[in-house]
């Protein structure tokens, strides 16, 4: 998976972002080896931007630069070489992938949440694999966020919030307790019983948010992921919080 994010930054100048006809490949339900329907290369440029998907991009080549960096450090640098290349690409050339591609990704993944969100997100990985200032300040030059209740492929603020707390939690690095109060907000809303709790389970206890017309797994597990990852830094740290 991390070789063929890599592979879309091949051409300079470019990130490739897509494959195929969004609207023929959600009606074909066929094995991939199967499918006929159009295999259209879809990219952004610097004359169409598209920083919300070029900042996501640099989030998971930095994640995955960490995963290799013991394993094979060659080839980890190579993933945060380029995880840096693309985030500056990102910051540089501002614009949402949705008004660049408009119909090539619109009704299916349009950028609903804008790009302020990904920034935030491919910054935070950055300075986690990177621990380089620069990604400190561009972050906090981004200022506040949206307060969701949701985390997934379009709205990545929760996940942004609880990567940054833990500059706060482990870290001791009070500049990050602002990310730190988001994190735990969101937890609020997400956990059943509380006052500000925004989300809806099932009888069998299954988060559902009735405000999603597809409220599927995809949500649960992501969500389930960031309180897992939450509740590690706490433990680690003996932190609580009402």
């Amino acid at each position: 998976m991390a070789q063929a994010v890599l592979n879309c930054r091949t051409t300079p100048g470019k990130l490739y972002v897509g494959v195929g006809d969004p609207n023929a490949d959600h009606k074909c339900w066929e094995r991939p080896e199967d499918m006929d329907t159009p295999h259209t290369v879809y990219s952004v440029s610097p004359s169409n931007p598209g920083s919300d998907v070029a900042a996501e991009t640099a989030a998971a080549l930095a994640a995955a630069s960490m995963v290799f960096k013991e394993v094979d450090s060659a080839y980890s640098l190579l993933l945060l070489a380029t995880a840096k290349n693309v985030m500056q690409f990102a910051i540089q050339y501002r614009g949402s992938y949705s008004d660049s591609l408009s119909s090539s990704v619109c009704p299916f993944y349009c950028s609903y949440s804008g790009y302020k969100d990904e920034l935030m997100w491919g910054a935070a990985w950055l300075l986690k694999a990177t621990d380089d200032s620069n990604y400190k300040n561009f972050i906090q030059s981004l200022g506040g966020g949206d307060h969701p209740d949701i985390f997934n492929w379009d709205n990545k603020y929760a996940g942004a919030y609880v990567l940054l707390s833990q500059q706060a939690l482990v870290n001791n690095d009070n500049t990050f307790d602002q990310y730190k109060q988001e994190a735990e907000s969101f937890i609020c809303k997400i956990l059943p019983n509380t006052p500000s709790s925004s989300t809806s389970y099932t009888p069998g206890g299954l988060m559902y948010n009735y405000n999603l017309p597809q409220s599927n797994l995809q949500h649960v597990m992501a969500i389930t992921f960031l309180l897992t990852t939450y509740a590690k830094y706490m433990k680690a740290t003996q932190h609580t919080f009402n």
